[in-house]
C-alpha cells in the first residue's frame, strides 16, 4: 500500500513540474500540489501505523 501511495506522490509531483514548466495555470497546480500534500500525509498516517504495530 505504502509502495503505491509512494509512487502516486512521485506521479503528482512530476506533473505538478510539468504543468510548472509549460503552461504554468495556477488552479492546475494548486490541485496537483494538494494531491501530492495528502498523499504525503497519508504515508506518514501509513508509517505512524506501521510503528504503532511494532
Amino acid at each position: 500500500m505504502a509502495v503505491i501511495v509512494a509512487w502516486l506522490f512521485v506521479l503528482s509531483r512530476l506533473v505538478h513540474a510539468y504543468v510548472h514548466v509549460t503552461s504554468n495555470r495556477l488552479m492546475v497546480r494548486q490541485r496537483l500540489f494538494i494531491i501530492g500534500f495528502v498523499l504525503n500525509f497519508v504515508l506518514w498516517v501509513l508509517f505512524a501505523a506501521h510503528l504503532a504495530m511494532i
